[in-house]
């Protein structure tokens, strides 16, 4: 009873190939052929002729100049000798995509000269760097400048380990750390890693309430993939933690380490799920990602307190070549004590504004702030909280007189987002939500990642601490 259409029947047709191609049909044949009939009408016929089941006789790789060989195998769900399915054959194209190790990944299938069962498929990638300078060398308006002897890389000499490790200063931080992770610990993808850092933070030069806070620790992980877009990652660590009062320690440090202490020996277990159809990873253009964690430091640790958070993330391309996308990003953490303890200390708390926040604010700063000590006048420091609610949309579009939207971004925003501390009294409303909205700016540069915006608050109220311009150099983003 529809009105006939020449391109739906078109896609009729392809959507029949396809579905034939899914089954291992690579040769199949499909046409269409209307027949004109009485008052106007048509009839439609689909000739269909599969041929033979289609086989893959190998599988070839060209292009990865550092990668080897394996590691693109370890990607593939389509198998050398196994029945060619297309499904599989474009699977094995996006898992590519998704390492983040290519810039361009392209897939042919070939069929094999003097064989009418038999074809090749040869993925041709782009190498681009998979190394981060975000510690080495660097500027932002949250760290200050960042100074370090540093290392990380995604595609460790072309094995697709990841290793970082590095020394790194900036005003309010001083690290140590190394990282060990193996996507691939066994063949079936259960990962493992591991990781040890010492770090010590002045949080007064990070515009937080002045405390010093010294940590040393490590941890092991292992994760599991329950299908090919989720995974479950659980762990064990441990981490010592040493508080010092700053120059003006605000009045709930100085409660906290008198009804505490000062030092503290913490074993942790965590464990976390995620879900991501991202289509690439970096700079995705479509699908969706969602993810749940918990950190609980377990009974036999100085303090007992978890923290869980919630992370969504959505991509949706509005045109057809993917340059206008809509995004929208959600994060809710939230943690407190648990067993004798009634709150979770508060050196482990959320923080919010900045950017990767709420953009317009200052970065750390939304939230209750500190109750300054007697004999301290200034203005009083944010403490943050243990409640985090933050979100936000955009919209991407081509970025003006550059052709590359895989190296770069330019996007309008709306964010918002605050911190509440429900220990203190501050608990959740609609009407301290903070808002923004301004324009936005990401580069994947040879010598690391660059990021800016500009922001405008929408509903700032007195004593909120905002900033126009916001900008990251040499960090990841």
């Amino acid at each position: 009873g529809d009105v006939f259409s020449r391109a739906q029947m078109t896609a009729i047709s392809e959507a029949l190939s396809f579905r034939l191609g899914r089954e291992g049909y690579a040769f199949a044949s499909v046409n269409a052929v209307p027949e004109p009939g009485e008052d106007n009408t048509a009839a439609v016929t689909f000739f269909i002729e599969p041929g033979k089941r289609a086989y893959v006789r190998r599988i070839n790789f060209e292009g990865n100049v550092s990668t080897r060989d394996d590691v693109l195998r370890q990607e593939m769900t389509q198998m050398e000798r196994g029945v060619a399915s297309s499904d599989r054959i474009d699977f094995s194209k996006t898992r590519l995509e998704r390492l983040g190790f290519f810039e361009m990944v392209n897939v042919e299938t070939v069929p094999v000269p003097g064989t009418d069962d038999l074809v090749d498929v040869n993925y041709s990638v782009a190498e681009q760097p998979t190394g981060s300078l975000s510690a080495s060398v660097g500027f932002s308006q949250q760290s200050g400048v960042i100074l370090g002897a540093n290392v990380s890389e995604n595609n460790f000499f072309g094995t697709g380990k990841r290793v970082s490790f590095g020394v790194n200063v900036s005003n309010f931080v001083k690290s140590a750390n190394v990282s060990y992770l193996d996507p691939y610990y066994t063949v079936d993808g259960v990962s493992r890693g591991y990781s040890l850092f010492a770090r010590q933070t002045d949080y007064e030069e990070e515009y937080i309430s002045a405390f010093l806070l010294d940590e040393y620790g490590g941890r092991i992980t292992f994760g599991y993939p329950t299908d090919n877009i989720t995974r479950l990652n659980f762990g064990a660590g441990f981490t010592q933690s040493n508080l010092k009062e700053g120059r003006f320690t605000s009045q709930e440090v100085i409660q906290f380490i008198d009804e505490e202490g000062d030092s503290f020996n913490n074993f942790f277990l965590f464990g976390s799920w995620r879900r991501s159809t991202f289509n690439r990873g970096v700079l995705p253009s479509d699908g969706h990602s969602q993810s749940l964690s918990l950190d609980v430091a377990v009974p036999g640790s100085d303090l007992t307190f978890y923290k869980v958070t919630h992370k969504t993330d959505f991509y949706y391309p509005v045109t057809d070549d993917n340059r206008w996308i809509l995004r929208a990003r959600s994060e809710i953490g939230y943690g407190d004590g648990y067993g004798d303890r009634t709150q979770m200390p508060f050196y482990e708390y959320f923080y919010a504004g900045g950017y990767g926040s709420v953009r317009g604010y200052r970065a750390n700063s939304l939230g209750l702030l500190a109750t300054n000590n007697v004999n301290d006048l200034s203005r009083p420091d944010p403490f943050g909280g243990n409640l985090l609610t933050e979100g936000g949309v955009e919209l991407i579009f081509p970025t003006p007189f550059a052709g590359d939207t895989r190296s770069m971004r330019t996007a309008f925003f709306l964010d918002a987002g605050q911190v509440f501390n429900t220990a203190r009294g501050f608990d959740p409303e609609l009407s301290e939500i903070r808002m923004s909205a301004g324009i936005g700016f990401q580069w994947i540069t040879a010598v690391g990642p660059l990021a800016f915006s500009l922001a405008k608050p929408l509903n700032d109220k007195p004593g909120d601490n905002t900033q126009v311009f916001q900008f990251s150099m040499g960090q990841t983003f």
